[in-house]
């Protein structure tokens, strides 16, 4: 994996956690509604005494839309696993400036005064970060192809 193959993939967590975020919120949003005391229809007009049914059915999807919710929030929580194992070998500064960049989407200045360093430093550990990134990735590419023609697939 080249050092811009790494970045980009880094990158793409940065979106990942922003997706997360919103859909967290709207779980949270969802769950109010649905357990708010006195709760009136969901187009919110005054109802008569028969809308029993239309508001039973609206709470069953606003439940299944949570469902999904939670599933989509599930699947984004696996993506931000990866890259903490990704990320998992590097020493804790490069840590940091990984979480701060990559997840939490802090800009650069921000991070050097977080980690209390210079703008040029941080650069540089930042460099280093994805130059190994990439080495690493690239043996861990080359074991799995040696791998497979060590052991073909049985078909």
């Amino acid at each position: 994996m080249s050092k811009e193959q790494v970045k980009q993939r880094l990158n793409s967590y940065r979106h990942v956690q922003l997706e997360r975020r919103q859909i967290l919120d709207r779980i949270m949003r969802l769950e109010a509604r649905l357990t708010a005391p006195g709760a009136q229809g969901l187009d919110g007009m005054p109802h008569g005494s028969g809308s029993g049914d239309a508001m039973a059915q609206g709470i069953a999807k606003l439940a299944d839309l949570r469902e999904l919710y939670r599933a989509k929030e599930a699947d984004l929580a696996q993506a931000l696993i990866d890259i903490e194992h990704l990320i998992a070998g590097l020493d804790p500064v490069e840590r940091l400036i990984a979480r701060y960049r990559y997840i939490d989407g802090l800009q650069w200045e921000q991070i050097c005064v977080k980690i209390n360093y210079s703008w040029r430093q941080t650069h540089r550990l930042h460099a280093d970060m994805i130059d190994r990134l990439a080495r690493r990735q690239a043996g861990e590419d080359e074991l799995e192809k040696a791998q497979a023609e060590a052991w073909p697939a049985v078909q």
